[in-house]
This record gives C-alpha cells, structure tokens and sequence, in this order.
C-alpha cells in the first residue's frame, strides 16, 4: 500500500536487481514478454472459441472483456492515483511513460481476465497464465510503476470480468442454441 511502501523500503527491495545491470533487464524483458504471451494467449482463446464453434461464448469473452478494460480505464483515469515513483521519489527500474493513472493495475487486469476466461478452454492452460499474471504483478511493483494495492484489485477485477464474460455467454448461447 502506498502508505507501507516508502523509499527506503523500496530502495532495499531493488538494490540486488539495481547493483546488477543484467538483472534490470531481465525484469524489463520479463514484462514485456508476460504481455506478448497474453496478446497471444487472447488471440489464441478466441481462436479456439470459434474453430470449436463456441462463437457466442467467444464474442461474449471479446466484448466483456473490451468494455471491462474500458471500464477500468475509465475509473482509473478518475481517481488519478500517483504511481510510487511520483509519490516516493523513486527510480523506477521499468519505463514510467503515464504519471498517475496507477490505481489500478490494467496490465494485471488484463492477465487475469485472460487467464480466467481459458478456464472455459483449458484448466492446466489457465494455471500457468494465472501463474504468469501474478509474476507480472510482482514486476510491476518491484518495478516501481504500481503499489501493491494497484495490482491486487487489478487482479481481482479482471478475475471478475473474466468469470462475468463466461457466466453472461450462458443465457446467451441458450437463446441462440449454439456456441
């Protein structure tokens, strides 16, 4: 929480990863390798929906999705939650392009949205993409562009949305009678 989470605290936190150049890049690496996987893994998903003619479940995923992200952007833009190089003075060790806007996580949001929504395809699939959002989550706070709290009810609302995309394309297939 912004409140626990202070400069010093943090600055002992990262001085393993700042002492060592190859480890910044490792991190810097790591979050934008999460993100191409779910790029792929949301491509992949609706993909499989439609070649296994499940089209309404995978349009209801595309559009709760979209507007859950779009939703959230909103709020977020709203509440304008510093970021904690702002609040604390820090150094981020990822590239801090948007002040404010921290609260919440959209990146964790979208991972675990993406991840919620293959446990309609794939449980063993869902667990390791739920695996890899909670390691983005990590990155985005040792990386000093969230705070704890911002990837947390990012976590839980893309939850959320990814259990509300599924359960919303039930009603939906019943009337259409298919996918």
């Amino acid at each position: 929480m912004a409140s626990r989470m202070t400069a010093e605290r943090y600055g002992r936190m990262t001085a393993g990863l700042r002492s060592r150049p190859g480890a910044v890049r490792c991190l810097r690496v790591a979050d934008a390798a999460v993100r191409v996987v779910f790029y792929v893994a949301f491509a992949a998903l609706l993909a499989l929906f439609f070649l296994r003619s499940r089209w309404v479940t995978g349009a209801c995923v595309a559009v709760t999705l979209a507007v859950g992200f779009a939703v959230l952007s909103d709020v977020r833009a709203r509440v304008d939650a510093p970021r904690p190089y702002e609040a604390l003075a820090i150094e981020p060790l990822l590239d801090a392009r948007h002040a404010g806007t921290s609260f919440p996580s959209r990146h964790v949001f979208s991972c675990m949205a993406i991840a919620t929504c293959w446990s309609a395809m794939s449980v063993p699939v869902c667990a390791v993409l739920v695996a890899l959002g909670v390691a983005e989550a990590a990155v985005r706070v040792v990386g000093g562009v969230h705070f704890p709290r911002d990837v947390v009810v990012g976590a839980l609302c893309g939850v959320a949305t990814g259990a509300l995309a599924l359960v919303a394309a039930i009603p939906l297939r019943a009337v259409v009678g298919v996918g």
